[in-house]
């Protein structure tokens, strides 16, 4: 979890570090010989970028992906999440191995129930 700008309260934070880390503990995938969970990267940046519509934030969620290197090579089961406070957009690109449990469905959900929030503020 990485808040650039430091954008939300001490709080929060603990509680989306734990979120991931139990995502992490849940999510066993086979991976080779051993069972390995979601990797999960979350960004938050304060500041707009650019981002026009939920296309363009899941094509940064992926670069950021592909950059920071999250995941196993060999499960692919790495998971990024983008949230643009300055754009209000969320993107989240998940890896092959992830996305047997991390459908489109789902994501598109998250992004719906993220955007609602960001609405309300």
């Amino acid at each position: 979890l990485v808040d650039i700008g430091e954008s939300i309260d001490a709080q929060t934070f603990k509680f989306v570090e734990s979120a991931l880390l139990d995502i992490r503990e849940t999510t066993q995938l086979s991976c080779g010989e051993r069972k390995q969970g979601f990797e999960v990267a979350f960004l938050v940046l304060a500041e707009p970028i650019g981002l026009l519509n939920e296309d363009d934030a899941v094509a940064a969620a992926r670069l950021l992906m592909d950059h920071w290197g999250v995941g196993a090579a060999a499960c692919d089961n790495g998971v990024t999440m983008l949230l643009c406070l300055g754009d209000r957009k969320v993107g989240i690109f998940a890896g092959r191995g992830s996305k047997s449990r991390l459908t489109q469905p789902a994501r598109k959900a998250i992004i719906s129930e993220m955007l609602g929030l960001l609405k309300r503020d």
